[in-house]
């Protein structure tokens, strides 16, 4: 019997189009001898839809979510990504889902999957946040725990660890919103350094 990886892919992070790549390559290069790949695309609502295989040899995510046709006109000259559409009723969002393939919910992944590889970049997939979901379905994944993920996500948290380890590292000041209001950046450096 051969294991079914579940290759996570795109996400609610503007880094999907790389997480797409990551996905198509990891559907590629199993081995099929051992793994059956079930290629899962997460989109920007964190909803799970088990994608249509084929949709892997598209050359980008835009090309295929959301689908063209579905999409209103614009002057743009450019894709536009599926949350741009805004909040879609159901209806309308199933429309877009069946082009693609078929919503899944989370509970359905462990009849679906032995184990997730998860090919997410930024929210939601390397800050540990799809782990932990994974980690309360029991269904064990590639990579770090999600507070690994966390820390790794947290350049803050990382260097307030550091410090109490004694663990040197660079100076750095950290800039809030409000401290480049009203102000050029070249007066904001000036302070900073």
């Amino acid at each position: 019997m051969k294991i079914k990886v579940g290759i996570f892919m795109g996400g609610p992070s503007r880094q999907r189009e790389q997480s797409f790549a990551s996905g198509r390559t990891y559907f590629l290069h199993l081995d099929r001898t051992l793994f059956e790949p079930v290629p899962l695309f997460v989109d920007s609502r964190r909803q799970f839809l088990l994608l249509d295989w084929k949709l892997l040899f598209q050359p980008s995510l835009q090309a295929f979510f959301p689908p063209q046709d579905l999409l209103p006109p614009t002057h743009l000259g450019f894709p536009i990504y599926e949350e741009s559409l805004g909040d879609l009723p159901d209806e309308e969002y199933d429309r877009v889902v069946e082009k693609t393939g078929r919503r899944i919910a989370p509970e359905e992944l462990t009849q679906l999957v032995n184990l997730a590889v998860i090919a997410l970049h930024g929210t939601y997939g390397a800050d540990g946040q799809l782990q932990a979901e994974l980690d309360a379905l029991r269904i064990p994944y590639t990579g770090s725990s999600p507070r690994i993920c966390k820390y790794h996500a947290d350049p803050l948290l990382q260097r307030g660890i550091m410090k109490e380890k004694g663990i040197p590292f660079p100076a750095f000041q950290t800039l809030a919103g409000e401290d480049w209001s009203g102000r050029s950046p070249g007066q904001v450096f000036q302070q900073t350094i």
